[in-house]
């Protein structure tokens, strides 16, 4: 049994027994070369319009060193996210986004990640953000934070593909959202709920505090537990699929949130803060391909 695990609150607490078969069914063989230590292709933050309301950031390149990548506009940021170097010996990171205003996301994230250990450790997680997480940011849209007590439909629209290019891959895909006591949210996380689209790796049942919850249609196994410890301790909850990948997406974040407060696992009192969408890498080399995704 590996512990899987980011600061942030992202704990898996799995079996990594299985591998990619690789191949992503068209998609170019191996990410792009790796630039040199420390460095990055194309400014971090560049963009052109690419349509009336739409901005189109080129592909950014990061290794073993270099800085994190933000794309920002309208109610979307793109960001690559890259927050467990430290527990890779090698790594390289593609990013590039289309964000439109008012409208929807497309980004690509091309990873290939070496762990420096076998601890399991997710070493990033690139995603497109909608919300604001913490203070030490402002609020991509004026839709969030918002209480639970009063929170309208949060839909979630698009497609999500995760493929494997270079075997053993470990990872996962899926939202990561995130709540606080109040608002605007505090510098630390205080509450969390995971939806995973698609997984590469082995689980039990043993490990779920729930089974076949049905929630819009579509039956979902629950794990939950504390992360930290004491006073920096939040309660976490995620959503696995029965069957996998869910690769349309369609689905209500607000449908999670209630189930997950009607259990107990979130405080009904709570702001919903962020939402974001992305791959949590482990380990191997592969894509992430997100189409047309928006939240409204």
């Amino acid at each position: 049994m590996t512990s899987i695990s980011r600061y942030v609150g992202i704990s898996l607490l799995v079996a990594v027994l299985a591998s990619c078969g690789g191949g992503d069914g068209g998609a170019s063989s191996g990410a792009a070369a790796a630039p040199s230590s420390g460095s990055s292709t194309s400014s971090p933050n560049a963009a052109s319009a690419s349509a009336p309301g739409a901005k189109t950031f080129p592909q950014t390149c990061l290794s073993k060193g270099g800085k994190d990548t933000y794309y920002k506009y309208g109610n979307y940021t793109v960001s690559s996210n890259i927050w467990n170097p430290g527990a890779a010996s090698s790594y390289t990171q593609c990013t590039s986004a289309t964000i439109r205003s008012p409208g929807s996301v497309d980004a690509e994230f091309d990873w290939n990640f070496s762990p420096s250990s076998s601890s399991g450790n997710v070493l990033t997680y690139p995603n497109i953000q909608y919300g604001q997480q913490t203070l030490y940011s402002p609020t991509t849209t004026p839709a969030l934070p918002a209480p639970i007590s009063s929170l309208p439909s949060l839909i979630a629209t698009g497609s999500i593909t995760t493929t494997c290019q270079s075997s053993p891959c470990y990872y996962d895909s899926g939202f990561d959202i995130f709540f606080s006591k109040g608002t605007p949210p505090p510098a630390a996380t205080q509450g969390e709920l995971m939806i995973i689209t698609s997984w590469n790796f082995s689980q039990t049942l043993g490990g779920f505090a729930a089974t076949n919850v049905n929630i819009d249609g579509v039956l979902y196994n629950i794990r939950q537990f504390t992360m930290g410890s004491g006073a920096n301790s939040w309660p976490y909850v995620a959503y696995y699929p029965t069957q996998q990948p869910i690769t349309n997406m369609q689905l209500n974040i607000a449908s999670f949130v209630k189930d997950a407060v009607a259990r107990g696992y979130i405080p009904g009192n709570y702001y919903l803060d962020m939402v974001e969408l992305g791959t949590e890498v482990i380990q191997g080399q592969g894509k992430t391909v997100i189409t047309n995704f928006q939240v409204q």
